[in-house]
């Protein structure tokens, strides 16, 4: 059971207004795509009915690898030229294994576009799984996608995704806004690492001008939408953020699933959008692990417009700690 106590809202920061049925629709796709990789039961979207699934590569080293179930396609039910494309992030070792590979190569888009330039570095590892197909696969997460998009022939494509998810649900917004350009794309994602390096962004943003249409839901203390580094290896976000601020009450440690958890997130966004302005405070059981492990949740005043450069600080925190007599 949650519970909500008195705040102010003088000090909150400024960020995007995030739209309140979309957002909801987005983490109930988002969750399901979860579901469907471990063949649980899942839920439609409101309003929205199920299509057809599609299907990852996971590479691990050279040939290796494993076919994965990856997301959820959907449509609206009264009105079927509108889609909703759910991308999981990682549940699996290969995901996890995937995630490691900051190392860039160039994006190809489905097909050839002046649009989009050859020097578009973006994650190896993100990449991978969206682009290559392996173990039998008759097409890539990739083809898989545009074949769908073909044969339905949809005037508006909202996209989501959480973690790995979100940067495989960015790759896919890119690729759609340079290959159809008459198809609207939406993109809302939920605590997504960084997708490429600076090309990446100004082609996203400006040349194809997804920025307004990009909404990058981030937890100001979870790690993941701080990955790669900024600073360190030259990756930068997409979109606009919408930040919230949740953790686990009066820890001492981290606890970065908790921080991460898109059930958790779905807690403190879902509460959010249904406000003017869009903020929620309050405390709530923990939502990531089951059976729940008895932590309690905080959500609380988000302390900056951006997230922390988390693995900097940390590896500043270790050169003082090593200076120390």
């Amino acid at each position: 059971m949650t519970k909500q106590f008195e705040h102010s809202v003088e000090s909150e920061i400024s960020q995007v207004t995030l739209d309140q049925q979309l957002t909801i629709d987005c983490m109930v796709g988002a969750i399901s795509a979860y579901n469907d990789f471990a063949k649980k039961p899942w839920t439609n979207p409101p309003d929205f009915e199920y299509i057809t699934r599609f299907y990852g590569w996971d590479r691990y080293f050279v040939t290796n690898g494993a076919i994965e179930r990856f997301g959820l396609i959907f449509q609206l039910k009264n009105d079927p030229s509108t889609w909703l494309v759910a991308f999981r992030g990682t549940s699996s070792n290969l995901d996890a294994y995937e995630d490691l590979w900051a190392n860039t190569v160039n994006f190809k888009p489905y097909e050839p576009t002046r649009t989009v330039p050859k020097d578009i570095e973006v994650a190896c590892g993100f990449n991978s799984v969206y682009t290559e197909k392996g173990g039998g696969m008759a097409d890539s997460m990739q083809g898989q996608l545009f074949s769908a998009l073909k044969i339905g022939k949809p005037k508006t494509v909202f996209v989501t995704g959480h973690s790995l998810g979100g940067a495989l649900a960015s790759l896919f917004t890119l690729d759609v806004a340079a290959c159809l350009p008459d198809t609207r794309v939406i993109n809302t994602t939920f605590a997504s690492p960084r997708v490429g390096k600076s090309v990446w962004q100004s082609t996203y943003d400006k040349k194809l001008d997804l920025l307004g249409a990009t909404f990058r839901v981030a937890n100001y203390e979870d790690y993941v939408p701080s990955l790669p580094p900024s600073t360190l290896l030259g990756y930068r976000h997409v979109g606009e953020s919408f930040l919230v601020n949740f953790k686990v009450k009066g820890a001492w440690v981290p606890h970065p699933v908790c921080r991460h958890s898109m059930k958790n997130y779905q807690v403190v966004v879902g509460n959010a959008v249904q406000r003017n302005p869009q903020v929620w405070y309050g405390e709530f059981p923990d939502k990531s692990t089951t059976p729940p492990d008895g932590w309690t949740m905080i959500s609380s005043p988000v302390p900056s417009s951006e997230v922390p450069e988390w693995a900097e600080l940390f590896q500043d925190f270790e050169k003082r700690a090593s200076a120390r007599p």
